[in-house]
């Protein structure tokens, strides 16, 4: 296994560190892998068991980055064997989580699950950092073993558990396996946001070579999306950037990605010039495995262009090389393309030739053979022989009807699992919602009881009949009080569930009920469970905001300003609009009350959707947090061309948010402008 150059390559004899203690008696028979070099002088001075066991977990930490087995188990096995001498459950808990990682990086999720699994509860009154380790971790081994609405679970409490920590690093980190786990959902337009977020992140901190992958894998998702200008964009940037680092290594995906891109736009003169650097930078790397699809690609780019022979010669190259590497079906794909470029050139014999082979390689399965038997079709028209021409017709009708049911199951079977994967979110809000009521509602009887207890002590010193009266008195107060806040606190909560998600689940119902009752066709069904998948997380994205709305006693401005933030992309960037977000120091400076940073929120989400719906012709929406004479004050502004509606202030949300400021004591003012609309709400600071 491959040790990186961070690891000093001496190891030191077990006898030793047994003899200076640091190595348990049991263990000290089998010898350690080397410490890193930052760890060394921690070993001098680790005498105490707290101290090796740290020492154990931080180079059991440093090999799970290298992916290295060997030397993680062995420094997890002497850690996990302190840590059970200690009774130290959290420790043995990170020992489990870091070979857990190990093994699902090199691709062994069966065996990385019970280990992560067990880890979980013993991490529970473990440090933050951990818990957040580990919840990636299991998002990985999630989203390899196809199960995408719980690995999105995951990466959301662990993209959380980062903030809270202030690691902007790991949470960018956390941007391939959601994009993965997106793409497999066929959600590419997430994964494309997680991504370009991830870039936004590793541009601040300053990780240019890390910011230049980022756009590259950006770049490919934006091409499979068919946004192509947006997709070289970013390929160039991510090319310049990888040029200007020297990073040599990493640059032939972007090539390829240019060549794509070129070819999809009938370029294909620009794209041959990209795959051929690409195949010179993959055969001087040795990555001679990766190299087919670039083979592939070249091949259709000169057949494009009317240069047959170097077609048949790189499809050839690919052909073999899929051979080489024991690639049946790719093989036989790859021999249907060949057909299909002799076909071109009108050379017959050897068209048949290569999609009959490419039939007879699929065997019964044909999951690919439509290309194959098309070009047996037009082969048979060229010679005349219509009745064989007919035949290979109705053959690939046939395959074509079952490539498409095959595909249409598929899509319904994804779109149910979206759906029960969001109803299920769902459900946990719910129960999460309900358990933090009834949690505040024992908390106020356990208060009156204590209130009772001291009543009884002050009724018997007073002992009197003015003691009694006063007490009486005092108990009436602080009995409307607890129950004036009781009141309060179930109303503003039914209200919220009631106009934020009781809309949404009503129309899930609804849909639901139309789409088990009513027979449709396939691509009706499918467009039902899309609109079914959107109102579900709709329903998902109102009930996390009602839940976060329960705890903001706990919450200060920064972290509502980090919420704001993120739920303006995630609401204005799927629908066309640029976001413009900024937040003057003195007011990121104030520090006001929670009921204030609660209604701050509310009023802003409500006029992001109030832009969202009224105004579709907008490109642009402009936010700004501001400090003015004590206040804090929220500008929502958008640039539809035209004279402003002025009827998109007297609906229901202007209503809303301007009772929200008025219940705390701000104001909300509406600015209807030449060419845009604006909405500014001051709430005491």
């Amino acid at each position: 296994m491959r040790i990186p150059s961070f690891i000093r390559r001496v190891v030191l004899p077990a006898g030793l560190l047994a003899g200076a203690g640091l190595v348990p008696a049991r263990v000290a028979a089998r010898p350690l892998p080397p410490l890193p070099d930052s760890l060394r002088p921690a070993a001098a001075t680790a005498r105490t068991p707290a101290a090796r066991l740290a020492l154990y977990l931080r180079a059991a930490a440093a090999y799970a980055t290298a992916i290295d087995s060997a030397g993680t188990a062995a420094y997890a096995h002497a850690a996990e064997t302190l840590a059970r001498g200690r009774a130290d459950s959290a420790a043995v808990g990170r020992t489990l989580s870091l070979r857990g990682f190990v093994l699902v990086q090199q691709g062994s999720p069966a065996a990385a699950a019970p280990l992560l699994h067990r880890a979980e509860p013993l991490l529970r009154t473990a440090r933050l950092a951990w818990r957040a380790d580990n919840h990636n971790y299991l998002a990985w081994l999630l989203g390899d073993t196809n199960q995408p609405g719980a690995a999105l679970a995951y990466l959301r409490r662990a993209y959380a558990e980062y903030g809270r920590l202030s690691d902007q690093a790991a949470q960018a980190n956390l941007s391939g396996t959601a994009t993965v786990v997106y793409l497999y959902q066929g959600r590419p337009d997430s994964a494309a946001f997680v991504l370009l977020r991830a870039a936004r992140q590793q541009h601040r901190l300053g990780r240019a070579d890390d910011e230049a992958n980022t756009l590259g894998s950006l770049a490919t998702v934006l091409h499979q999306m068919g946004r192509l200008p947006e997709a070289d964009r970013y390929a160039r940037q991510a090319l310049a950037a990888l040029q200007r680092l020297g990073n040599e290594d990493n640059q032939a995906p972007v090539y390829q990605t240019l060549g794509n891109i070129a070819w999809a736009r009938h370029r294909p003169a620009e794209a041959v010039p990209y795959y051929r650097e690409t195949i010179r930078r993959l055969r001087r790397q040795h990555q001679e495995g990766n190299l087919t699809p670039c083979y592939g690609s070249i091949a259709g780019a000169f057949s494009d262009l009317g240069r047959g022979d170097s077609a048949i010669y790189y499809q050839t190259l690919a052909l073999r090389l899929c051979q080489q590497l024991g690639q049946s079906t790719q093989a036989a794909i790859e021999m249907s393309s060949l057909a299909y470029i002799y076909l071109h050139q009108h050379r017959l014999a050897e068209a048949e030739h290569w999609a009959q082979a490419s039939l007879a390689a699929q065997g019964t399965k044909r999951l690919q053979g439509s290309r194959a038997v098309a070009v047996l079709e037009k082969v048979a028209e060229a010679r005349g022989d219509f009745r064989e021409a007919l035949r290979r017709e109705h053959q690939l009708r046939k395959l074509d009807e079952a490539s498409f049911k095959r595909q249409s199951e598929e899509t319904v079977q994804q779109e149910r699992a979206r759906f029960e994967t969001d109803r299920a979110e769902q459900q946990v809000a719910l129960l999460t919602a309900r358990a933090r009521v009834l949690a505040q509602t024992q908390e106020l009887a356990q208060l009156r009881s204590r209130q009772q207890l001291v009543g009884i002590g002050v009724l018997v010193a007073l002992a009197g009949a003015l003691g009694g009266w006063l007490f009486w008195r005092y108990r009436q107060r602080q009995a409307a009080r607890l129950l004036a806040r009781d009141q309060e606190l179930r109303q503003r909560l039914a209200a919220d569930l009631h106009d934020d998600v009781g809309a949404l689940l009503t129309q899930i119902s609804l849909q639901s009920n139309l789409l088990s009752e009513t027979a449709a066709a396939p691509a009706q069904t499918l467009e039902r469970l899309n609109r079914l998948s959107e109102t579900s997380r709709r329903a998902a994205r109102q009930m996390a905001d009602v839940v976060w709305g329960l705890h903001t006693a706990a919450a200060g401005l920064p972290e509502v300003l980090v919420h704001m933030r993120d739920h303006a992309h995630e609401v204005l960037e799927p629908a066309g609009l640029a976001v413009d977000f900024a937040v003057t120091d003195e007011a990121a400076a104030l520090r006001p009350g929670a009921a204030v940073c609660q209604h701050l929120y509310l009023i802003f989400k409500e006029a992001l959707h109030n832009v969202v719906k009224h105004a579709p012709e907008a490109t642009r929406v402009t936010i700004r947090l501001s400090a003015l004479r004590g206040q804090l004050c929220l500008s929502v502004r958008d640039n539809a061309p035209g004279p402003a509606q002025t009827a998109r202030a007297g609906g229901q949300g202007m209503g809303s948010m301007r009772q929200r400021a008025a219940s705390v004591g701000g104001t909300l003012e509406v600015q209807p402008e030449a060419h845009g609309f604006g909405v500014v709400a001051c709430l005491p600071g």
